[in-house]
């Protein structure tokens, strides 16, 4: 039982946040909704977190480029979605 409470609480429960989290950015990436790259990039600053606690360098680095990605693709799809044009109701022939 005390092997289990310690996997669970090592990193204080944020390598599961960022899981959690990050599993969850993906499945609303998918349903387009534009929230799962913010979820992403507070997914990828506890990953950060978790790596720097852990004392791995590459994963910085490679968290830092995540927090990067989600960021652009976040803008990038907001400013996509604002030049979309307005779909305007055909009317049928009276």
């Amino acid at each position: 039982m005390s092997d289990l409470l310690t996997i669970l609480t090592q990193y204080y429960g944020l390598d599961w946040a960022a899981m959690i989290l990050g599993l969850s950015s993906y499945y609303l990436i998918t349903k387009r909704n534009r929230f799962g790259f913010a979820l992403q990039a507070v997914a990828s600053v506890l990953g950060c977190v978790l790596a720097i606690l852990a004392g791995q360098g590459g994963f910085i680095v490679s968290n830092i480029i995540f927090i990067a990605m989600a960021s652009y693709g976040y803008m990038a799809w907001s400013q996509q979605t604002a030049q979309q044009p307005v779909p305007v109701p055909v009317r049928a022939a009276e």
